[in-house]
């Protein structure tokens, strides 16, 4: 679940308690009006879908006066002069206190309080808190690798701790694999590009670490941090991972972000591409390792498809 889904979780839950008497509507349910008279009153220009959740103060439900929950801040008007302006969940977050202007009479003070910091909290997670609470649920090991990463022995040999024997014994025949779980949490390692077959050859020896790196790649997605979801894509795929490798192959064949976004509905991602630097014939080898990988049908029609827009381009290139 992402930021923003979580914020209309917890407005959802705390709203009508913070409103007490007052009407309340959460994300999806706010009245057109009243969006229109908050922002032309006191909220400015909001766009309609960050809007979250809605508080309406005035006498006759015009909206015009209350507290407004975005994405990013809240908006508020409480009916006196001066108390009036907006504070972002971030600032909050950073200052460690909630501005004593939010807190009117209309409000019921400790949901409000209670509201607030939740939301400034959901602002405040960083990647690495993402990355660590992934990491636990996956594992099933809170536990033990709090107690291995604890005592210094790093995020690598935590998970290999965890792996057991079989993933130790492997790893120490590939001496890149440690370095690749410790680079990729900054940066994309060059030697991670596709140069002969034997640089890219999958570690086959994990479903854990496969689960692992794949969920940190959509996690990075969400934070939009492209070069951390290109890195993780890349460390799922050489894990043996068929749909990493067929859509890391995707980015690989776009070879940037424009061409991405004209070819797939995902758009949204596609400068993960430019954070890609293989070439065709990494693309074509990551879809002929997926294939080995997989019997999921879906995912055999989507390699083939691609598969032929290799060829097209191949033969295009020629001409």
């Amino acid at each position: 679940m992402g930021k923003r889904e979580k914020k209309i979780e917890v407005i959802q839950k705390y709203i009508s308690g913070v409103a007490g008497s007052w009407p309340a509507y959460t994300y999806g349910r706010i009245p057109n009006a009243l969006i229109n008279n908050a922002c032309s009153s006191y909220a400015g220009a909001v766009q309609k879908e960050n809007i979250l959740g809605l508080i309406d103060i005035t006498v006759f439900g015009n909206g015009k006066k209350g507290m407004m929950f975005t994405e990013n801040k809240i908006y508020y008007d409480n009916g006196m002069l001066g108390n009036r302006g907006s504070v972002s969940y971030m600032q909050i977050y950073n200052d460690g206190t909630i501005p004593g202007e939010l807190f009117h009479a209309s409000y019921n003070e400790t949901a409000l309080q209670e509201l607030v910091s939740l939301l400034a909290t959901i602002e405040g997670e960083t990647f690495q808190d993402k990355v660590n609470g992934t990491i636990d649920s996956l594992t099933q090991g809170l536990q033990s690798i709090t107690e291995v990463v604890g005592k210094g022995v790093g995020l690598y040999d935590a998970f290999m701790e965890l792996l057991g024997e079989e993933g130790s014994d492997i790893c120490q025949d590939n001496k890149k694999a440690k370095e690749l779980y410790l680079e990729s949490l900054d940066d994309i390692p060059e030697y991670w590009q596709f140069v002969t077959e034997d640089d890219i050859r999958p570690i086959r020896f994990s479903e854990k670490i496969n689960a692992i790196t794949y969920q940190l790649y959509h996690l990075a997605l969400e934070d939009n941090d492209e070069i951390q979801a290109a890195g993780f894509l890349r460390a799922s795929a050489k894990f043996g991972n068929p749909q990493a490798l067929y859509e890391y192959a995707k980015y690989a064949f776009a070879e940037d972000s424009a061409t991405y976004a004209e070819m797939y509905e995902d758009a949204q991602y596609a400068m993960v591409a430019d954070c890609v630097f293989e070439n065709l014939e990494g693309a074509k080898y990551c879809l002929e390792e997926a294939k080995n990988l997989t019997d999921d049908e879906n995912l055999l029609n989507d390699i083939a498809w691609l598969e032929i827009q290799i060829q097209i381009k191949e033969i295009k290139a020629i001409f």
